[in-house]
């Protein structure tokens, strides 16, 4: 069937958008988010922090129509959708705290791209996980945001002294 047979159809669109940095940095901030709370990061907890990076970031956010539709086409009354259709309130983009408001705006772009899922508990309590789809794209940003290039770095200069050498 092949590996998109299983993505989702947007998924590497925030990627690949105009704020491609935003989310990917939000995606990392995300995983280790969750390293901490394996079961699931509480969407408040996890609003709070991305509106904490929105806050500190220095790089403008452009408004990028392509992927809003996607969160907005994630809002609508399809059959998947109708469960977390009272997941999106509307009064949450009216927001006293402008980066709250985008903080909501990204995580509802990663929700319908298919990056993380929201699942409503018994008491109410809203939780964001992560797809079974997107773990190993978690761990790959993860990787890359240590310096993965950085391992490989020593590997090449101590190859390169080897051959250079007197011995």
């Amino acid at each position: 069937p092949g590996v998109f047979a299983t993505i989702p159809e947007g998924f590497f669109s925030p990627l690949s958008s105009v704020n491609r940095a935003h989310y990917a940095a939000l995606l990392v901030l995300y995983w280790r988010t969750f390293q901490e709370f394996p079961r699931g990061v509480e969407r408040s907890v996890l609003i709070a922090r991305f509106a904490e990076y929105v806050t500190r970031s220095r790089t403008p956010m452009a408004d990028d129509a392509e992927v809003s539709d996607l969160a907005e086409a994630g809002r609508g009354d399809t059959e998947e959708g109708a469960g977390d259709r009272g997941l999106f309130d509307p009064d949450e983009a009216v927001s006293e705290e402008p980066s709250r408001a985008i903080a909501g705006r990204f995580l509802r772009v990663l929700v319908a791209a298919g990056w993380v899922s929201i699942e409503a508990l018994e008491d109410y309590t809203r939780m964001v996980n992560v797809t079974p789809w997107s773990r190993p794209f978690f761990e790959a940003l993860a990787r890359i945001d240590e310096g993965l290039g950085a391992e490989y770095e020593s590997h090449v200069v101590a190859v390169y002294s080897l051959l250079c050498s007197d011995a």
